[in-house]
């Protein structure tokens, strides 16, 4: 058995298709090659999986048939934290739930679309041992507009493009592959780890959250559909003890199917039946306060429009400009289960011209990459995701062929017809500084909007 911090190789498992070998060349890496022989099972090219050039992107464990390739197991050892049999006992254990981890549970156990999946989700994590589940996407409105401010500070100075730092495979192939790309990096760090960072930081002491707890006090767990947070959670970053634990969602699924977890949909509908307002367990089944409204500007991010497509509408909010036009050149497209694509998009701001790119897919990515080294390409922001389909096609996801595409129906949908700000004024703009107090503002944010590799701090407030 061979393993990585990202992904584990059971060879007795395997049976020798060669499908990993497929999709990690369809992606541009080639960790795996052939054996010698026909059906002979796959090797490691650099003898092991931690000295490979793996980025974590976890497309072969879609690919495996045999389950011989999966997400190494990290929730065992967050469960024996939980239950406080590990070598320290925390006052606060933290759960920083990816929305996308609900809607799996729903088709895990096929819960009906009627029915809302997220208390059936909650209430599973605090049986656990959970003591407080936040959304993890709740900064992610501050994080867009510190992606703008970036943006338009290299737009200013012709200094882009800048590269989003929120693929954490991404980020690991500039660091070991385009090292001279590494000041690009977008000074941002992803929603779960500057939830965590922010949550030891300030935990009843200007964050209003009951009662007081030391940093060393606080666990927090990361649940995702990506197998690569787990290395951006183990980066050597500014604050490495953010976030404690990361677990996919098919280590999550993996182990209540193991433990023989049964869910019905008549039991997920008395669950969310418990949120009528005025029950004794009400708590037991929702996501904390303040950190408990998902639904805001971070789902037109994950399921709408995407990064990137989200800042330049960010940033004609914040140059009160109208988006006059978008027009779009396809670089590149390869057609596979997924397709993989880069498009270059030129947004029209008035009478400023601010261009994109986007990139979905390990090849496309590179393919970019390149053209950004090269200086063939010129570009204020490219919005690039290793996995085909993007994050809901991560590594990490139970069972993709049926989660693809799913959308939830309380999504924030874009009218082209209307001006952003009007849609910015009538959503509940909850934003993480709102339950900042005012004095620690800076000191917090400052300190903690920080992605690694880059050592640079953005004040949030304009």
């Amino acid at each position: 058995m061979d393993s990585s911090h990202m992904i584990t190789f059971d060879s007795d498992r395997c049976i020798g298709c060669s499908k990993c070998v497929q999709v990690c060349d369809s992606q541009g890496i080639r960790v795996f090659k052939n054996g010698i022989g026909p059906r002979s099972k796959p090797v490691v090219k650099l003898g092991s999986l931690a000295n490979s050039d793996c980025v974590g992107c976890g497309q072969c464990i879609h690919e495996c048939p045999a389950g011989a390739i999966y997400p190494y197991i990290d929730i065992e050892q967050c469960l024996t934290t939980l239950r406080d049999a590990g070598p320290i006992q925390y006052k606060k254990k933290v759960a920083l739930l990816s929305p996308p981890v609900a809607k799996a549970v729903a088709q895990f156990y096929n819960i009906p679309n009627t029915i809302d999946p997220l208390p059936t989700t909650v209430r599973i994590l605090r049986d656990f041992g959970f003591t407080h589940v936040f959304s993890s996407v709740f900064g992610s409105s501050d994080m867009n507009e510190l992606d703008a401010q970036e943006v338009i500070r290299v737009h200013d100075s012709s200094s882009g493009p800048v590269i989003s730092a929120r693929c954490p495979s991404v980020v690991r192939l500039v660091i070991q592959s385009y090292p001279a790309l590494i000041p690009r990096l977008m000074p941002i760090r992803s929603c779960g780890v500057m939830l965590g960072t922010v949550l030891k930081d300030s935990w009843g002491e200007g964050l209003y959250l009951s009662g007081h707890a030391k940093r060393e006090d606080i666990y927090t767990c990361y649940i995702v559909p990506c197998t690569s947070k787990k290395d951006e959670i183990r980066r050597d970053i500014p604050d490495p003890s953010a976030v404690d634990a990361c677990f996919t969602i098919w280590e999550l699924l993996n182990y209540l199917a193991k433990s023989s977890v049964i869910i019905t949909p008549e039991l997920a509908a008395e669950n969310a039946d418990r949120l009528v307002p005025g029950r004794s367990t009400k708590r037991y089944y929702n996501l904390d306060p303040p950190f408990d409204n998902s639904k805001i500007l971070a789902y037109i991010q994950l399921w709408e429009e995407g990064i990137g497509a989200t800042c330049m509408r960010f940033v004609a909010h914040k140059l009160k400009q109208p988006i006059l036009a978008v027009t779009e050149n396809k670089l590149i497209e390869f057609n596979g289960k997924v397709k993989q694509f880069a498009h270059l998009y030129r947004y029209l701001l008035g009478a400023t011209e601010y261009t994109l790119l986007v990139a979905r897919g390990g090849r496309a990515v590179r393919h970019c990459l390149n053209l950004i080294s090269t200086g063939e390409i010129i570009c204020d922001y490219a919005d690039l995701l290793f996995c085909p389909g993007g994050c809901k096609n991560g590594g990490g996801q139970y069972q993709p062929a049926y989660l693809r595409g799913i959308q939830d129906p309380d999504v924030i949908r874009f009218d082209p017809e209307k001006n952003f700000e009007k849609i910015v004024n009538s959503v509940k703009k909850a934003t993480l500084i709102d339950f900042i107090e005012p004095e620690n503002n800076d000191r917090t944010i400052r300190a903690h909007y920080t992605a690694s590799p880059r050592q640079c701090s953005m004040d949030i407030k304009e």
